[in-house]
């Protein structure tokens, strides 16, 4: 993404607080995948929406809320290469969204 297109969506968002996303990934053919958007800090509303859905389907829930943060490219073209994959949405969500609201979680498991 080039320095000129992140000013321009800076200009176009004013006042909104924005970050850089990047996700890569190997699908099951070995093809790697490369995804960079920009995205806005999540809202107490929309970590609302996301936990009223999750019982529902984690699945949609995440990903409704990833499209919603995304102010660039247009979201549909983000998930719409994600649809696949949902782990990556998941693994994308945990680490980078929910520490936003202090749910930085370490966790491990290993063979016993």
């Amino acid at each position: 993404m080039t320095k000129e297109t992140i000013e321009k969506v800076k200009a176009q968002n004013p006042g909104v607080e924005l970050y850089r996303g990047e996700i890569s990934f190997c699908d099951h053919e070995s093809k790697k995948h490369d995804l960079e958007f920009i995205y806005r800090r999540p809202s107490v509303a929309d970590m609302e929406a996301y936990t009223k859905a999750v019982p529902k389907s984690s699945i949609t829930a995440q990903s409704n809320l990833l499209a919603g943060l995304i102010v660039h490219p247009a979201a549909a073209e983000i998930i719409n290469e994600l649809a696949a994959y949902p782990p990556v949405v998941a693994d994308f969500v945990n680490e980078n969204i929910s520490p936003f609201f202090g749910t930085a979680i370490t966790s491990r498991s290993s063979r016993i």
